[in-house]
């Protein structure tokens, strides 16, 4: 997929993709770091994907609470939570769109993923998964 922020002749026009031996590797390293960040006494909060598409407005209100803001909570109307272009700085090219963002689960990967593709992930991530409720 074309990266909408490449400039003509950028030396990386696409999207990164991971393999998913790369991707469990980065959430492996990812969760490690916030555990040590925390053991470290920095304030740190886990957001599960699966919570979040569950329920995105107590989530948003999880994260907007341990960031300290008070003001109004998030509510996603009927076509999803309204955002300015450019919200991200990084990611998915939606950052780049106005508008109503609807948030759904996508689990299509389970679908898709090759299994020993899966086995992998699973053997790479199983010694932290259940403490982060896998």
């Amino acid at each position: 997929m074309a990266r909408p922020d490449a400039a003509p002749g950028s030396s990386e026009p696409e999207m990164a993709r991971y393999s998913a031996g790369r991707a469990a590797v980065q959430w492996m390293t990812q969760n490690s770091t916030l555990d040590e960040l925390a053991r470290q006494g920095l304030p740190t909060l886990r957001v599960r994907y699966e919570d979040f598409v569950a329920d995105p407005e107590g989530e948003f209100g999880r994260v907007a609470a341990f960031a300290g803001h008070a003001g109004a909570p998030l509510r996603l109307g009927e076509g999803g939570v309204e955002l300015a272009e450019g919200h991200a700085v990084s990611g998915n090219p939606m950052r780049f769109q106005a508008g109503p963002v609807g948030v759904r689960a996508d689990h299509g990967w389970r679908r898709d993923l090759a299994p020993w593709r899966r086995c992998l992930v699973e053997a790479v991530t199983a010694p932290t998964r259940g403490r982060y409720g896998y």
